[in-house]
């Protein structure tokens, strides 16, 4: 992001509670495009390492405690609720740990990647 965008968005940000004021954006070139667009692809790349790692772990995991796994894809918001009605047995994703979500499922404890 450059720097005349990063100043885009602190004028709306700080323009909140008051009557909106026109922000310029910047003129965006091809060069702009480009970047942007292999940017999004290393976070591609970079979330489908972090799927790929915690797949290896729920593997891990029923190997060391003698379960069949069954890999599927869900949405975010389906799982608590897949989970609640036992669809699925468990999930692995970046759930935040939060009072009303302990009160539905239980949590590990918490690891980063």
């Amino acid at each position: 992001m450059t720097d005349i965008s990063r100043q885009a968005e602190l004028d709306v940000v700080k323009s909140w509670g008051r009557p909106r004021q026109p922000v310029s954006l910047p003129q965006i070139g091809v060069d702009d495009i480009l970047r942007a667009r292999q940017d999004v692809r290393e976070s591609i790349a970079v979330a489908d390492a972090i799927m790929e790692c915690l797949v290896d772990i729920i593997r891990a995991i029923a190997a060391e405690e003698g379960f069949d796994v069954e890999i599927s894809n869900r949405s975010f918001d389906g799982l608590i609720p897949a989970l609640q009605s036992e669809e699925i047995d468990i999930a692995i994703n970046d759930i935040t740990i939060t009072d009303d979500r302990k009160q539905s499922v239980d949590f590990s404890q918490p690891y980063y990647i």
